[in-house]
């Protein structure tokens, strides 16, 4: 990744926003990552005051995990597949680091980078 970061003459780097609190559990993996998580610290959990099951982000696996989202949502359908290739290619975790010729090539890879990932 880092040597096909120095053979454009632009570079990019990208993050996915927020990218661990995108992440929701299934319904069955919820409770083996249990995080109290509620909008009223002050209350108990009630169904005003619910609990949130995310993934959590001071789990040693979580980087992997986020890895693995990440990459599986590019290899899934995209109206971009080429540059979600190069994107998949150059991902480390939440981080992406893609590389252009000119201005006009990295300013349509700007553009198209933010229908790639699934909202």
């Amino acid at each position: 990744m880092l040597l096909r970061f120095r053979m454009g003459d632009l570079a990019m780097r990208t993050d996915v926003e927020k990218a661990f609190l995108q992440i929701r559990l299934e319904t069955p993996d919820r409770d083996a990552s249990r995080c109290l998580w509620v909008k009223d610290p002050t209350k108990p959990p009630t169904e005003t005051n619910p609990l949130d099951y995310r993934l959590t982000f001071i789990s040693n696996c979580s980087p992997f995990l986020l890895a693995g989202t990440i990459k599986y949502h590019l290899q899934e359908s995209t109206p971009h597949k080429e540059l979600a290739e190069e994107v998949h290619r150059n991902v480390y975790v939440d981080n992406d680091i893609l590389t252009a010729s000119n201005e006009e090539e990295a300013m349509e890879k700007y553009s198209k980078s933010g229908g790639i990932l699934p909202k």
